[in-house]
């Protein structure tokens, strides 16, 4: 699969409970936002980018997509749904069929607390994929989502780098 058309499994898991792991060589820390309002590390060999909101990457054998954005939310609750809704909404505009999301569900990420949902369908070329989407609320207008695209099992392959990319996300200073 394609990145663009995949991502990771237990993105939700790790995003919650960030796994504090040893990982590959690391491409160098990417600043958030303008001002910046975190920081994330991405090994060199997921091709990192940055975006006009972000940064995005996948793993090596190209069965994981992740991306985190700085968007802007107009109330913490209303505006970080609908921002993780529309990640989903993004996944879909690049060939996937995807299932509705499931229900928001709140947990911790790093400092932050927000919110994570996931749904299940299929990629472009028509194999299982799932992803999951997590806003986490930065300030009263300001939120970060991050966006897991994968192909099942994915996740567990690539546990350990997955891990130290999240446990690398944190307020900038």
């Amino acid at each position: 699969m394609a990145v663009g058309s995949g991502m990771v499994r237990t993105l939700g898991l790790a995003f919650a409970f960030v796994l504090g792991l040893e990982s590959a060589a690391v491409a160098g820390e990417f600043k958030l936002g303008t001002p910046p309002v975190a920081v994330i590390t991405i090994p060199d060999s997921w091709g990192p980018s940055l975006t006009d909101t972000g940064v995005e990457a996948t793993s090596d054998d190209g069965d994981i997509y992740i991306g985190v954005e700085v968007t802007r939310i107009e109330a913490q609750n209303k505006g970080l749904a609908d921002a993780m809704l529309a990640a989903f909404e993004w996944v879909a505009s690049q060939g996937a069929k995807l299932d509705a999301p499931a229900q928001p569900t709140t947990g911790n990420f790093n400092t932050w607390s927000g919110l994570r949902s996931e749904a299940k369908g299929t990629d472009a070329e028509g194999k299982p994929t799932v992803v999951e989407v997590i806003g986490v609320p930065v300030n009263e207008t300001t939120a970060l989502v991050f966006t897991g695209w994968y192909v099942p099992g994915a996740e567990q392959r690539n546990a350990e780098t997955i891990g130290k990319i999240l446990e690398s996300i944190q307020p900038a200073k």
